[in-house]
């Protein structure tokens, strides 16, 4: 019966969840970690990306979405690539009109309606992807969480996907050492806030990116991701960022 009901997504269950919005929630749940930091001028994406089968439901990545503005997903990879898709006709539709880049917080709250939208239709099912968007416009630097249900959250720094409990704990006791770093320090403290929760993982498959002031959103090379942490390993705090990364020419 359970099942079955999941074809509705207008039908709630005895608690008051809608089942199709709670099981792509679980979905997301599920999916690799994502981790978004932001300062005053910058905003870092970090996520790990893993070797899959084609067959794989899950997948995460980090998208450019316009110059200003990029996207990390997790999730099933086919709602992944429909949404960044559809967010870069937005970009360039805007742009085209109004001769300026789509200011990040209508962005997202213009995806965040479409996927209401989805959660409420019939004829459709909830995205089953998490995202986090960072962007940098006239009103500065921004981490934005939107979830399956179309709902969306301004953040100083976010994790979703697996895991996030311990991560979110580290990123909580860090906030305002966050907002006062600088580039180099932000990219340590993401890569630091991601390795939390299993030291030691396997740093080829490190996926960063970073937009901000005179700043592009650009996706690290390999070698700029394994410099950044070798510089960083030996921080035990977000202050010893700044010692650490002195040191890099």
């Amino acid at each position: 019966m359970c099942e079955k009901q999941t074809l509705y997504p207008i039908l709630f269950d005895p608690r008051g969840f809608l089942l199709p919005v709670q099981r792509a929630t679980n979905s997301v749940n599920k999916g690799s970690e994502v981790v978004g930091l932001k300062c005053k001028e910058f905003a870092v994406l970090t996520v790990f990306s893993t070797s899959t089968s084609l067959m794989d439901k899950t997948e995460t990545k980090i998208v450019a979405i316009d110059s200003h503005v990029g996207i990390a997903i997790t999730g099933r990879k086919t709602d992944a690539h429909l949404i960044d898709e559809y967010l870069k006709v937005e970009c360039k539709k805007y742009k085209y009109y109004f001769g300026k880049p789509y200011p990040v917080n209508r962005l997202v709250a213009e995806l965040g309606n479409t996927m209401f939208r989805n959660s409420q239709r019939i004829s459709c099912q909830p995205f089953e992807v998490g995202i986090l968007f960072a962007g940098y416009d006239e009103g500065g630097s921004h981490i934005y969480q939107v979830m399956p249900s179309g709902e969306y959250f301004n953040c100083k720094a976010m994790v979703i996907g697996g895991r996030s409990q311990t991560v979110r704990n580290y990123l909580e006791s860090n906030l305002e050492c966050f907002l006062t770093s600088t580039k180099e320090d932000i990219i340590c403290d993401a890569i630091r806030a991601i390795n939390w929760e299993i030291p030691g993982e396997n740093q080829s498959h490190l996926n960063i990116a970073i937009v901000g002031e005179n700043q592009k959103f650009e996706l690290l090379s390999g070698k700029e991701v394994a410099t950044y942490e070798k510089k960083c390993r030996g921080c035990e705090s977000v202050q010893d960022s700044i010692q650490c990364y002195s040191q890099i020419s």
